[in-house]
């Protein structure tokens, strides 16, 4: 089962940075009733965070250490590459734009959710 959005209910509009604020009634993968607060840009983008709120929620929960034991896998591989092929700038320039673009999708992907 999916989950889906029962109703929706604009509650308040900011102007300034044109979010609106919505209360959403939806029922989960199980079939569960909840009702939460969404902020986002139209009605589609404030669904959209209410499940990202969800999945957002679960990476969290992952422990500090295993993030840190990935980070160094991921150093530990881009410097292993510049030691085999010779080129260090250009294997650290590969890793900087790879981190940064990792970071603005993720960024972006859970742009409304807190």
């Amino acid at each position: 089962m999916r989950a889906y959005a029962v109703s929706a209910t604009l509650i308040a509009e900011n102007p300034e940075t044109k979010t609106m604020t919505y209360k959403i009634e939806w029922t989960d993968k199980k079939g569960e009733s909840r009702t939460s607060l969404a902020y986002g840009k139209d009605m589609s983008t404030a669904l959209k965070s209410v499940l990202r709120q969800s999945q957002r929620d679960r990476i969290e929960q992952i422990p500090m250490w295993l993030w840190l034991l990935c980070a160094v896998m991921i150093v530990s591989a881009f410097t292993a590459v510049a030691i085999v092929s010779n080129a260090p700038l250009v294997s650290l320039f590969g890793a900087i734009f790879g981190i940064t673009s990792l970071y603005q999708l993720v960024e972006r992907y859970f742009k409304y959710t807190k």
